[in-house]
């Protein structure tokens, strides 16, 4: 079994080997992975990595995605709030 947490903040992956419950870490060793992506020309980046982008700035770093899960791309609740990513 697999348990995968899409927290608004962090992420998180566990399974379950011989009964035991175990963390997957992310390329830096922690349990837990911030809910960032980062999108670039040609990268594609998550986590720590994505968050040191969003500090840069630009639009191209999205967070707070579990806000936007299951809603149609034309949804005025979406479309009134100001975002600090671009949503096309």
């Amino acid at each position: 079994a697999i348990g995968i947490d899409l927290g608004t903040t962090f992420s998180a992956v566990c399974f379950v080997d011989r009964g035991e419950v175990k963390v997957i870490h992310n390329n830096a060793g922690n349990e837990i992975t911030p809910s960032v992506v980062h999108f670039d020309d040609s990268i594609v980046l998550v986590g720590e990595e994505a968050l040191k982008k969003r500090k840069e700035g630009g639009r191209s770093t999205i967070t707070n995605i579990k806000r936007l899960i299951g809603r149609d791309h034309d949804d005025p609740q979406l479309r009134q709030r100001s975002w600090p990513f671009e949503i096309p």
